[in-house]
Formats: C-alpha cells, structure tokens, sequence
C-alpha cells in the first residue's frame, strides 16, 4: 500500500488496497480528504461510497462508523511508529431493549486488524 498527498489537491490522500481471495486479487482505489464544509474528514472508495470519518486528535487515530445490510461496522486507524493499524469491527442483530429513551444493542460479530506499513 502507498499513500500519497495528490500534488494539485492539498489535504487529498490517495491509496489502493489489494485483496486476495484464493487465486483471484481484486485492486480497490480509495481518497481521503478533510470537506471544510461539513468540518470533518470523508472517505471516497470510488464506488459511489462516501464514509463521514473523524479525527480524534488526542489519540491521533481516525473513526468512522455505518451500516451496510443490516450490519454496523465501526473503523479506527491510527498511525502506530511507522505503520498503519487498521481495525474495522462488524456488529450484527440490532434489537430494541428499551423503548424510552430508545435503546438497540448489537452483538459483535467480527473483528478484523491488519498493520499496513511501506
């Protein structure tokens, strides 16, 4: 993986991810960039998904959090002597445990962490 600021787009960070699945590989293209506008970072995965991200700078580390199918994932990266450490926890079964003020839990159902480094 390489990271790199796009030279004409200051504060715009680009990279791409290769994932392995058996034989086949599959190249995904991401952009992260600060939007004054809504006053908070955004990841672009090229795809038409744009992910709100925060950046918690008294642990230096990046958090999104979103659903997709009915599952709420929750991300955090933070830059560790050199290297990336990416962990992206998955939760699944939202169920209503209380109605006022309205309560859901969520089981944990994966946690998946890897160190990128160059």
């Amino acid at each position: 993986m390489h990271i790199k600021e796009i030279a004409n787009k200051p504060a715009r960070y680009q990279w791409q991810i290769i994932y392995k699945m058996g034989t086949t590989s599959e190249a995904r293209p991401y952009e992260l960039y600060y939007d004054k506008q809504k006053r908070h970072f955004v990841l672009d995965e090229k795809n038409g998904i744009f992910i709100d991200t925060f950046y918690r700078s008294s642990e230096a580390t990046l958090y999104s959090g979103f659903i997709v199918d009915g599952k709420y994932l929750q991300t955090e990266e933070v830059l560790i002597e050199g290297r990336l450490r990416v962990r992206i926890y998955s939760f699944t079964g939202a169920r209503l445990t209380l109605n006022q003020p309205e309560v859901h839990t969520f089981e944990q159902a994966t946690l998946q962490e890897c160190w990128l480094s160059k």
